[in-house]
């Protein structure tokens, strides 16, 4: 089937609507990425890349991941997470993601073919721009803004005008498409334009700079991530290797304002977080952002799809932001395929916000238990977020707020003062600042879990939507957030293990199209699982293709203990790597209720369906 290049339109050319475009293409459906900006991301923002959003990656093209993972810097470089007075000043304590015990760091790193990696949005958009312009079934307009948005019957009207026409005077142009996707971020217009409503919480506000360092003697064992706190200075600092940095502190408006923390009040800044004078300091970028708890009530207005940061807003403690808009990009674009190629009815798309929008909600609560947790390794000297949230209400509320803004300035001056006064002690050598660095030591073995998560990244599932059902809850290990337990649970992603792939050991996540179903099957059990189910009555618009499980190790014994369906058994994977159905039953005795599964909730394509744009 052939398609006209306005399809599809993606309006958002950050890492989630490059996915979406790189995705559709991947299927040989063109798409239109409209971008208002001219060039990709300078700053940094999102840097914490994890292991299932390379899976997506690679599932366009391995060389994609092997790219974002050779441009991120070698963990050797950077791994821990400190809690410090400075970056050169006393360490109170630290987390190393990776766990000491080699065997358990061994079985943490089997889970995928890839491992989170620490590599900026700065680093990673110029890299996914490069991947579209390069793809001729991408039509990407950059410096071109969407500034309406309007859903039909069946289709989506977009105005687009230049960027660059601040005035709002050049001529707007129409584009028509059968499907958007929405994913221009947090300051997007375009969810407003469908009327779909964001709450949530706003937790903080806070000022950033992204700068280059060189420090004489130079800094050596640096950490990836520190919280800062002294007497001068307090907030996060993120090292981006080589002498780069992005460093953050809290803000409050509306008595301060992000004019406020300029270049110049960063250069002043800066030595107080590193602990020392740096030889050449060179500011790159400065902004601010603001630290949300929120979801969209929908994920879908008609023909058009939200994904991303303008689906979901959580605070950066788990670094799911970026991973959940990918993986939504993942979740949609082989729907909105079958739906185009008339393999399945438009209601294929009611499943994408059935199935996404639960993993954004518990993404979003375990940011902010993450966020709120870390209170209690600061609470010895008493610089919480929950304090600072509390502060930021009251300085926007009455008696507060009827004083002249000049005094309300002073006033808030003098309290963060009186605050970070607070974190003295830690610098000094006597009773009492041991006293309180041990007590904010003891505290931080128990933020592991908002560092190292594999049972979120990974090990989410889809309880609904084109899932079957089984009785009882998934399975999980331990708390199910440090710990993962592969399962074929339907829902769950696919298991990774190493297979014989061509000439070489690959893993089976690349046995996956975004186009076909696959059913693995154990050794030997090919030609009936086979036979079975090319006589079957597999609904119109699904291809299963089979395959059997050849592993580098031990198959059998791998196939009975990773996939759970036992020796006869089989596990149907959906084209984005998560379970649909299994069977712990042979072919001839489970193929009447594989069939009843995909009849029951595959949608079927009508006779009428609409032609493609």
């Amino acid at each position: 089937m052939s398609f006209k290049m306005n399809t599809v339109m993606i309006i958002g050319a950050g890492p989630t609507g490059c996915t979406a475009a790189l995705l559709l293409a991947k299927l040989g459906i063109p798409s239109t990425l409209v971008e208002r900006r001219k060039s990709p991301s300078t700053h940094p923002a999102a840097h914490v890349i994890n292991a299932r959003t390379l899976e997506v990656w690679a599932q366009i093209n391995p060389a994609l991941a092997d790219e974002m993972c050779a441009a991120s810097p070698s963990l050797d470089d950077a791994t821990d997470i400190h809690w410090r007075t400075s970056l050169t000043g006393r360490k109170l304590g630290s987390i190393n993601p990776l766990p000491a015990d080699p065997d358990t760091a061994a079985r943490l790193l089997s889970l995928s073919a890839y491992r989170t990696i620490h590599l900026g949005q700065h680093k990673i958009e110029p890299i996914l721009w490069k991947w579209v312009e390069q793809q001729p079934l991408i039509d990407f307009r950059k410096d071109v803004t969407a500034w309406d948005l309007q859903e039909r019957s069946n289709a989506v009207i977009t105005m687009l005008r230049p960027t660059s026409d601040r005035t709002g005077s050049g001529v707007a142009t129409p584009l028509q498409t059968r499907f958007a996707i929405v994913c221009d971020g947090a300051g997007g217009r375009s969810r407003e334009n469908l009327g779909i409503e964001m709450k949530g919480d706003v937790l903080a506000h806070v000022a950033s700079v992204f700068f280059h360092a060189e420090c004489s003697p130079p800094l050596s064992g640096l950490p990836v991530l520190a919280w800062l706190y002294n007497p001068d200075f307090a907030g996060v600092l993120i090292n981006h290797i080589d002498g780069d940095f992005v460093l953050m502190t809290p803000y409050f408006p509306p008595v301060q304002d992000i004019a406020d923390f300029d270049s110049e009040y960063w250069h002043k800044a800066i030595p107080h977080a590193l602990g020392t004078e740096p030889k050449q300091l060179e500011i790159r970028s400065c902004g601010s952002w603001v630290m949300t708890a929120q979801v969209a009530d929908h994920y879908r207005r008609g023909n058009a799809f939200l994904a991303g940061d303008c689906a979901h807003r959580f605070p950066p403690t788990g670094g799911y932001g970026l991973n959940t808009g990918v993986q939504d990009a993942h979740n949609l674009v082989w729907k909105l395929a079958a739906v185009l190629e008339n393999r399945a009815a438009p209601s294929l798309l009611d499943s994408y916000e059935v199935e996404r929008r639960p993993v954004a909600e518990f993404n979003c609560a375990q940011s902010v238990h993450n966020h709120f947790k870390m209170d209690s390794v600061t609470a010895p000297f008493k610089m919480t977020g929950r304090a600072s949230l509390v502060l930021g209400g009251k300085l926007q509320r009455p008696p507060f707020s009827w004083l002249p803004k000049s005094w309300q300035r002073r006033a808030l001056m003098t309290l963060m003062r009186i605050a970070r006064k607070q974190t003295r002690p830690l610098l000094q050598d006597n009773p009492r600042g041991q006293r309180l660095r041990d007590a904010v030591a003891a505290e931080i073995p128990a933020q592991a879990e908002h560092f190292s998560a594999p049972g979120v990244e990974l090990g989410f599932a889809y309880e609904s939507g084109l899932v079957a059902s089984e009785p009882g809850p998934k399975p999980i290990l331990g708390d199910g957030i440090t710990q993962y337990r592969p399962t074929t649970w339907p829902g769950a992603r696919l298991p990774h293990t190493d297979i014989y792939l061509g000439n070489g050991v690959a893993s089976n996540h690349l046995l996956l199209n975004m186009r076909d179903f696959l059913l693995l099957c154990g050794p030997n059990k090919h030609q009936p699982w086979r036979d079975t189910v090319a006589k079957a009555a597999i609904p119109d618009g699904i291809n299963i293709r089979v395959e059997e499980l050849h592993t580098a190790g031990h198959t059998a014994t791998l196939w009975r203990h990773l996939f759970e369906v036992g020796e006869d058994g089989a596990v149907l994977i959906r084209p984005d790597g998560h379970v649909l159905w299994r069977t712990s039953k042979s072919a001839d005795k489970s193929i009447q209720d594989l069939q009843q599964t995909l009849t029951t909730r595959w949608p079927e394509p009508s006779p009428t369906a609409p032609i493609p744009l």
